[in-house]
């Protein structure tokens, strides 16, 4: 690893002056927390995990903490931090919230959204589809972040954009596990079809509509597949 390098479980980020380490390596484990690098119930030793990274425990005590803020790590006295797992209730509440926020977010951007937007989702989604063939879920699961990004950030409430964004950072590995089955990804893709094709007729109420559903749907596919492998 080069001395400018933060490495972990496949991720790398350059090392900027300007960015405290912790808030780096924060970063680098919820980026693995996402994509299955580290499982839902694996401990976290700060002393593993600063062999791993190369640094000290320090930061690595700091981003542990915020970890567990966002409720991705759980820390407990005297035994220390784990990858949290969630509960049914866990994903509900997620989601519920996420529904409402992304669909309140939706409904609003279609005021704002220009045809050049449009043609980015559709490119995301076209770039999505590819993906899939590929099994490349790392890069779907990116490619469906700068979908949804592209309507949340269009409906111009700061206050609402930055809810979402903490709503979505409690949605941890849940994501990888359930993209990696191919009828939930063609559920996802025709829904982001009709997504598209409501924001065409700028039909606002439809957009929310059809965004909530799809969100739904997304925790009642993955509360059903985390029962079924016994995740949680």
């Amino acid at each position: 690893m080069a001395d400018n390098m933060l490495s972990f479980r496949g991720f790398e980020s350059e090392i900027s002056s300007g960015q405290p380490l912790e808030e780096m390596i924060y970063g680098i484990m919820k980026k693995a927390i996402i994509y299955g690098r580290i499982m839902p119930g694996e401990r976290l030793t700060e002393a593993s995990l600063s062999e791993e990274l190369n640094v000290s425990r320090t930061p690595i005590r700091e981003a542990l903490r915020k970890l567990a803020f966002v409720k991705m790590v759980e820390i407990k006295p005297n035994k220390g931090a784990t990858a949290a797992k969630l509960s049914p209730s866990d994903v509900e509440e997620i989601y519920t919230l996420a529904a409402i926020l992304e669909g309140a977010a939706a409904q609003r951007a279609v005021e704002y959204m220009g045809s050049d937007d449009v043609e980015k989702m559709k490119a995301y989604q076209s770039q999505m589809k590819d993906a899939a063939i590929h099994n490349d879920y790392e890069s779907w699961l990116d490619l469906n972040n700068r979908f949804h990004g592209t309507f949340v950030h269009k409906c111009n409430v700061p206050s609402l954009i930055e809810l979402i964004r903490e709503r979505i950072e409690r949605i941890p590995y849940s994501w990888f596990f359930i993209v990696m089955r191919p009828d939930p990804l063609k559920i996802y893709m025709e829904a982001h079809e009709m997504i598209i094709k409501a924001f065409l007729k700028k039909d606002a109420e439809l957009v929310r509509s059809l965004v909530e559903n799809h969100i739904t749907t997304n925790s009642q596919i993955l509360q059903g597949y985390l029962k079924k492998i016994k995740i949680i």
